[in-house]
């Protein structure tokens, strides 16, 4: 039996043959569409039930990327303004005092009124920075001088840091700035004495409004954003009609209850009946702050309610043409209505991709960050959506950033580094990286990524990335590491100078017993000469060790008049075995009415010392000379009008003239890998300005040439 018998034979057959008979005449076709309008009608409420869950999971995640967002800009503005708070606790506890008074008398005048200045230089988020005593009586301020009357005794941060000896910063209570008029929110740090007792503690005023753009940027985009302390007080934002209340007692009760969650999600029903809202709220860890963003139910529905709407008019459609089509006419219609449908789907789900893009690149155009939407691409990935601060961060526009920009410089500078933290936000849902760029101008730059996986698309799994230019950052963490490693090396200093000179002490004593206690016969013209060398270096190890014990002082001490010939005497000892290992000759020529300077001698001491240590260095890296040549570095003085020049000149080889113009940026060296920080020429251009002065660095007579100018003390 062949296979058209087999299926002839099979009862079923006859009944599939006689419905299609009943559905090719009209009456079938009328049925059909009948049974279709009403499966569409039947089903319509789980179709929209659907649509409106789809909904409400695509906003909720487009809110826990804004909150991410949002939270991480916030730790990272606090975090600078702590920083600075710290900077400034720090200058001021270098002043030793007992009393409340003692630190009143230190943090008075115009000289701290210029410290204070020129910490918030460059910092937006800071309207003042300000010194408070005991009492929350008005010390000092980077805003006005004189200072005028102003008391902080009736506000919760001054309750906060005299009650608490921790030496947190803490964020206080909004308030109007009494001078500007102006809404900022107070960030403290407590100032201590030496027995741990309150003494004062410093406040920066932060600029309510340069915060407030991103709540803004929010309110327009996505909804709201309001941002808590973690006891509830609301820091920036509007009310939800009237929730704000209950949305701060429920955050306290959190973190009254435990460690708050890293994330919450909820709904929000305002008492007005004014409409729910959909709520995530994520806590910022490092600022101890949480960030609330909301979006209205109304808003998150409307794509569902356009679908649901289409099929109303899809069902209409079908019942009004049912007597009017034919089998041929409505078989063309159903095809139509198909890719109808199908394009109407995909133009949606353009126009959501579209929207969201556009609220997410407007809400992150308002930070100095980037973000980036990552695909993979066969041997690499490819941007698929690049917004924000790119020129700020990158220096390019966003159509420069492409998957060959991303491989030539992310991938190259490091392929396994990036791979592996591409794999553990894939694994793990997030991680950071960092990586160097080289700006239009030659000049480095850093940058932070932090990568966060966010599910599948059409080639694999796929990642936002959100890019930050933390050069800054870095750049004075390695300072303020450097030179805590420089405290600390005075300190041993300090301390080994004390613990040699007891032993020195005692050979000098015992060497000049013996020359006295010999009789004449036994006391040789050898042992005489001997005795001799030994007491003379004796008191040479005495100088150096003196010195170093002056070189190691923490303070600086103030500005005074300062020779710089009796300045680089007195410091040789300390670079003069560097002389000998370099083989380098070392030549001073001052003029004899050479006046002095107005400097800081400790820290003009220390930009000599790093300047002839670097030509040493120089001399030892270029290997040996031609024949009739020495090494040699000269160090002279002139003046010029109203300044002193003092030039530092060495002859081995000179600085390659493509990197000149970098030569004072923080991490920029020269040296072979593993001998330089890149940071002695950096701070030494700190230090240098600090003064008042210049410093320049050229190429002559064979070498680099160092030129510092420094003002006249008679000037």
């Amino acid at each position: 039996m062949n296979l058209a018998d087999r299926l002839q034979a099979v009862s079923i057959l006859p009944t599939l043959r006689g419905a299609a008979g009943i559905f090719a005449r009209p009456i079938g076709i009328f049925s059909l569409l009948l049974i279709l309008a009403a499966g569409i009608i039947t089903g319509d409420s789980v179709l929209e039930r659907r649509a409106r869950i789809e909904a409400t999971e695509s906003a909720a995640r487009e809110l826990e990327s804004v909150s991410l967002i949002l939270a991480d800009r916030l730790d990272r503005s606090l975090e600078v303004v702590e920083l600075v708070l710290s900077a400034m606790v720090d200058q001021v506890m270098r002043n030793t005092f007992v009393t409340p008074d003692d630190f009143a008398a230190t943090a008075t005048g115009i000289a701290v009124h210029d410290e204070l200045r020129r910490q918030v230089q460059g910092l937006p988020q800071i309207e003042a920075l300000e010194l408070f005593d005991a009492r929350g009586e008005l010390l000092n301020s980077s805003r006005v001088w004189p200072v005028p009357e102003l008391s902080h005794a009736d506000r919760d941060h001054y309750f906060t840091l005299r009650s608490v000896p921790g030496r947190r910063a803490h964020l206080g209570e909004p308030n109007i700035d009494p001078i500007t008029g102006q809404r900022t929110i107070p960030m403290g740090r407590r100032v201590n004495n030496l027995d741990g007792v309150f003494a004062g503690f410093v406040v920066a005023s932060l600029h309510a409004s340069f915060l407030e753009a991103l709540h803004e940027a929010a309110n327009q985009h996505v909804g709201q954003v309001q941002v808590f302390r973690t006891d509830g007080m609301q820091l920036l934002g509007g009310d939800l009609h009237d929730t704000s209340f209950e949305l701060g007692r429920a955050i306290a009760r959190a973190a009254r209850q435990g460690p708050i969650p890293q994330q919450m999600e909820f709904w929000l029903q305002p008492p007005d009946g004014s409409g729910a809202r959909l709520a995530v709220a994520r806590w910022a860890a490092r600022s101890s702050t949480v960030v609330v963003v909301s979006l209205e139910q109304r808003r998150i529905q409307t794509g569902a309610d356009r679908f649901v709407h289409l099929l109303h008019w899809a069902a209409a459609t079908l019942l009004l043409l049912t007597g009017l089509l034919g089998l041929v006419v409505l078989a063309a219609l159903r095809a139509q209505r198909r890719l109808a449908e199908a394009q109407l789907r995909g133009a949606e789900a353009e126009r959501q991709r579209l929207a969201a893009a556009a609220e997410i690149g407007a809400l992150v155009g308002v930070m100095p960050v980037m973000l980036m939407h990552l695909k993979p691409i066969p041997g690499g990935w490819e941007p698929s959506l690049v917004t924000g601060a790119v020129g700020s961060v990158t220096g390019l526009s966003a159509a420069d950033i492409t998957a060959a920009w991303l491989e030539a410089t992310l991938f190259a500078e490091g392929r396994d580094d990036m791979e592996a933290a591409l794999g553990r936000a894939l694994t793990e849902g997030e991680a950071v990286v960092e990586r160097r760029l080289q700006n239009v101008d030659g000049g480095i730059r850093l940058i932070e990524l932090r990568l966060r996986a966010v599910g599948r698309g059409e080639t694999g799994p796929e990642v936002i990335a959100v890019v930050t230019d933390v050069t800054r950052e870095r750049r004075v963490a390695a300072q303020l590491a450097h030179a805590s490693k420089l405290a600390t090396l005075g300190e041993v200093a300090t301390g080994m100078a004390h613990e040699l000179n007891q032993p020195l002490a005692a050979i000098s004593l015992a060497a000049e017993l013996m020359e006295r206690l010999l009789p004449p016969p036994l006391l040789a013209d050898r042992v005489q000469a001997k005795l001799t060398i030994i007491m003379q270096m004796v008191e040479r190890a005495s100088r150096i060790i003196d010195h170093m014990r002056v070189f190691g002082r923490a303070d600086p001490g103030p500005f005074a008049a300062v020779d710089v010939q009796e300045l680089l005497e007195a410091a040789r000892p300390m670079f003069e075995l560097r002389l000998r290992t370099s083989l380098a000759r070392l030549d001073v020529s001052f003029p004899p009415d050479l006046p002095p300077v107005r400097a800081q001698a400790s820290l003009l001491e220390q930009v000599l010392l790093n300047l002839i240590v670097n030509a040493c260095d120089a001399h030892a890296e270029a290997g040996q000379p031609g024949p009739g040549q020495e090494r040699r570095i000269r160090i002279t003085a002139e003046a010029q009008g109203a300044s002193v020049q003092i030039a530092i000149q060495d002859n081995a080889g000179g600085i390659p003239e493509a990197v000149l113009p970098d030569i004072f940026q923080p991490f920029f060296t020269t040296k072979s890998p593993g001998k330089g920080t890149g940071l002695g020429l950096s701070i030494s251009y700190g230090i240098i300005t600090e003064l008042g002065g210049q410093i320049q660095a050229r190429n002559a007579e064979g070498g680099a040439c160092f030129l510092i100018h420094l003002p006249a003390a008679n000037a």
